[in-house]
């Protein structure tokens, strides 16, 4: 699913799945929660953004194994109403 991190780093995503996540824009840092779908457990996770790569990954660790977490930069347009023109993704 996608999330949102918006100016002032804080971050919009899918609450159905009861994601939550937080950023250190000093570090880069970043950590958070969501329910595992299949057995309805919190799962947390936490890792790093790389600016310059424009990319972050962080790790979490399920009933048998592990998973990733992938945070990249979406190029898509922002659609904004139909009198308007659309803009570039923040």
């Amino acid at each position: 699913f996608n999330i949102t991190l918006d100016r002032n780093n804080r971050v919009i995503g899918n609450g159905g799945v009861g994601f939550k996540m937080s950023v250190k824009s000093k570090t880069g840092a970043f950590k958070g929660s969501f329910t595992d779908q299949s057995t309805f457990t919190t799962r947390k996770f936490s890792g790093s953004i790389f600016q310059k790569q424009n990319v972050g990954t962080a790790a979490f660790k399920g009933a048998a194994q592990t998973g990733t977490v992938l945070l990249e930069s979406s190029s898509a347009p922002i659609v904004a109403p139909d009198d308007a023109e659309p803009q570039d993704a923040p």
